[in-house]
C-alpha cells in the first residue's frame, strides 16, 4: 500500500485518467450533450444566425461595380463549468481484507458512477422541459395517438413529422431516444411491427429494426437506474421520447482520439446541447481528477479519495430536439 503522509495529498494520475475514460453504457448524457473542451472555467460563448440559409442580397453583379455586402450576425450565451466532486474514506483496515480489485479504482468507478449520474438527471431536466424547445418541436400525445394505442396511433408518421421541423436547421435527425417503457411499446407496436410482414419477426423488434423502420441512423433506449436510498431501484427515465441531430463526435466509429475522448465535439458543430468541460482545472488532467490523501486526523487509519469533474449542460441549438410528451398511456 502507497502512504500518503497526513495533511498531505497528491494527484493520482492513473486514476484520473481512469476517470476521465470513464463512460456508464445505459446513459444517454454523452449521445445528446458530448463534451466541449474549454480553457475557462466560465466564459461566452458565440451564437452564430442564421445568414447562410438566407439570400436576400443581389448575388448578380454588373461589371464594374462592387458586389453586394453580407456578413454573419453573433450573439453570446454563458456557460459556467461547475466542480462536480465526491469523496469516499478507504479504511485501512477494510483496505488490507480487500481481495477482490484495486480498492482505489473501485471507489473511483463508485464515485464517477455517482458523478454521471447526477449528470444525467440534470440531462433529463433539460431534455424533458417542453419551454426549451421551439413550440412547433414540442408535441403532447393523448388518448388514440399515444403509442400504447397500436390500433389508432401512428409512430412512424409521428417521427416522420418531426423529421421535417428537424430538417429545417440544415440537418436531419439521425437520433431518436426513447425511456425502456416506451420503447417497450414501440417494439411490439403492429403498424411497426408491419413493416417486415416478408422479413420474419418472431419477437419484439430491436433497437436496429426501429431505427430502420422509422428512418433514423440509431435508436437509443435510455436505461439509467436510479436507486432511492433505500432497497428500491427504478428508471429514471419514463414516458420520454426524443428525435434529435447529433453530429459526429471523436470517439465514434472512423474517428480517432486518446482516453476520454469519447463523445467530444468541435465548439462551431450544431448540436441540441454541449457539455462544457474544463480542462485546465488545478488538481486535474483534462478537467478530470482524483485526489488521495491520508485522513487528517490519524486516529481514523484511511485514506480520503476524492473525484472532481468541471462541466456545465448547456442547450446550444434547441431547434435541433424534438419532444414528444407522454407518448404513452401510463397506469
Amino acid at each position: 500500500m502507497r502512504v500518503v503522509p497526513p495533511l498531505t495529498g497528491h494527484l493520482d494520475m492513473a486514476l484520473s485518467n481512469f476517470t476521465k475514460g470513464y463512460r456508464n453504457a445505459p446513459m444517454f448524457q454523452d449521445r445528446a450533450f458530448p463534451r466541449l473542451p474549454v480553457l475557462r472555467r466560465t466564459d461566452v460563448y458565440w451564437v452564430y444566425g442564421k445568414e447562410n440559409l438566407q439570400v436576400t442580397e443581389q448575388t448578380l453583379r454588373a461589371f464594374g461595380t462592387p458586389a453586394a455586402e453580407t456578413r454573419f450576425t453573433m450573439s453570446t450565451e454563458n456557460y459556467n463549468a461547475h466542480s462536480n466532486a465526491l469523496k469516499a474514506n478507504i479504511a485501512d483496515e477494510d483496505r488490507d481484507t480487500y481481495t477482490v480489485g484495486d480498492m482505489n479504482m473501485d471507489t473511483v468507478a463508485m464515485l464517477q458512477d455517482k458523478n454521471l449520474l447526477a449528470r444525467e438527471i440534470r440531462v433529463k431536466a433539460l431534455m424533458t422541459t417542453s419551454g426549451n424547445y421551439p413550440a412547433d418541436n414540442v408535441l403532447a400525445l393523448s388518448s388514440t395517438s399515444q403509442w400504447s394505442d397500436g390500433a389508432n396511433s401512428t409512430p412512424q408518421e409521428d417521427v416522420a413529422d418531426a423529421k421535417t421541423r428537424i430538417r429545417l436547421t440544415g440537418q436531419s435527425a439521425n437520433l431518436f431516444a426513447v425511456s425502456e417503457d416506451v420503447f417497450n411499446v414501440l417494439s411490439v407496436h403492429p403498424k411497426l411491427q408491419a413493416k417486415f410482414t416478408y422479413n420474419v419477426v418472431t419477437g419484439p423488434l430491436d433497437e436496429v429494426q426501429l431505427a430502420k423502420v422509422l428512418g433514423v441512423a440509431e435508436v437509443f433506449v435510455c436505461r439509467a437506474i436510479t436507486n432511492d436510498g433505500t432497497a428500491t431501484n427504478d428508471f429514471l427515465w419514463s414516458n420520454f421520447a426524443w428525435l434529435g441531430y447529433v453530429p459526429p463526435t471523436v470517439g465514434a466509429p472512423g474517428l480517432l482520439g486518446g482516453i476520454g475522448s469519447e463523445g467530444r465535439v468541435g465548439p462551431k458543430q450544431l448540436c441540441f446541447g454541449k457539455s462544457f468541460t474544463w480542462t485546465s482545472a488545478p488538481g486535474t488532467i483534462d478537467g478530470y481528477g482524483v485526489v488521495i490523501a491520508r485522513h487528517p486526523d490519524a486516529t481514523a487509519k484511511s485514506d480520503i479519495v476524492g473525484v472532481d469533474w468541471y462541466t456545465d449542460e448547456k442547450i446550444t441549438g434547441s431547434d435541433c430536439g424534438y419532444l414528444w410528451t407522454t407518448p404513452i398511456a401510463t397506469s
